[in-house]
C-alpha cells in the first residue's frame, strides 16, 4: 500500500542506472550542509556497492508520461547493523529530497518504506545522524516519532578512516 504520491511520481529500491542522479543529489545535499569537499562518492562506486549489496536505497523518481522520465527526485541510502542492546537495526546514511518536490507526501512515502523494510526485514528500529542546524530536518524526523538520542545520550561519536 502506497501514501497519496502526486501523478507520475514512484518510489522504488535503486537501480544502478540511477546512481549517477543520486550523486548529484548527494552533492546537492554537501552544498547545503557546507561539506562539499567530503562529498567524494563517485556514480561508479555508489552503482558498485548497489549491485553487490553493500546498501539499499530508495529513489523517487518520474513515471510514465512526465516529460523527464526516471528523473531521481530524492532517495534514502541505508544499509542493515547491529545494536548490542537492541538487535539489528538499520542506518540510514542519507535522506534528500530535492528542494522542489518537498512538501508533496513524496519523502513521507520514501520514509514509509524505509520503515516497511525494517520491519519486514526485523530489524528493530532505524537510526541516522542529523547536522545540529539543520532544523527543518530536525522538525521532521520529531514530527515522525523520532527520539534525538543527543539530548539524553553521553556517547561520543568517532570515525577511523582506513587508507
Amino acid at each position: 500500500m502506497t501514501g497519496s504520491l502526486p501523478p507520475n511520481i514512484e518510489v522504488r529500491s535503486a537501480e544502478p542506472t540511477d546512481c549517477s542522479q543520486i550523486i548529484d543529489c548527494i552533492r546537492e545535499l554537501a552544498k547545503y550542509e557546507k561539506m562539499e569537499s567530503f562529498a567524494k562518492l563517485t556514480p561508479g562506486q555508489l552503482s558498485s556497492d548497489l549491485r553487490r549489496g553493500h546498501l539499499q536505497c530508495f529513489v523517487a523518481v518520474t513515471k510514465g508520461n512526465h516529460p523527464c522520465v526516471d528523473k531521481v527526485l530524492g532517495y534514502a541510502i541505508f544499509v542493515e547493523t547491529f545494536d548490542l542492546f537492541m538487535g539489528r537495526r538499520l542506518y540510514l546514511e542519507d535522506f534528500y529530497m530535492r528542494e522542489p518536490y518537498r512538501q508533496q507526501g513524496i519523502g513521507t512515502e520514501i520514509w514509509r518504506k524505509l520503515a516497511e523494510a525494517a520491519r519486514d526485514g526485523g530489524c528493530t528500529g532505524i537510526d541516522f545522524s542529523v547536522i545540529k542546524w539543520n532544523t527543518p530536518s530536525i522538525t521532521y524526523y520529531e514530527k515522525r516519532g523520532c527520539v534525538n538520542l543527543s539530548q539524553q545520550s553521553s556517547w561520543e561519536v568517532f570515525r577511523k578512516t582506513v587508507e
